[in-house]
């Protein structure tokens, strides 16, 4: 049984090259309420990637839950 379960947005950015290779960070979004279809974050995430300086690549999902024996 879930429960507890958590959801963030992350959006995985380039924010530049070093010495020839790529470099990556990723921008968390907390607190994304669970219930959200993988359609709506995914439009979100767009939005959101739009107002940053850095080239989005990925807008990820990740989601989180307790397991219990109940």
């Amino acid at each position: 049984m879930r429960n507890e379960q958590k959801t963030k947005l992350i959006l995985k950015v380039k924010i530049g090259s070093e010495n020839g290779k790529e470099i990556f960070r990723n921008r968390m979004l907390n607190h994304i309420n669970a219930a959200l279809t993988d359609e709506v974050i995914q439009s979100v995430g767009m939005e959101i990637a739009g107002l940053q300086k850095h080239e989005c690549l990925q807008v990820l999902r990740q989601d989180i839950a307790i397991l219990t024996n109940e």
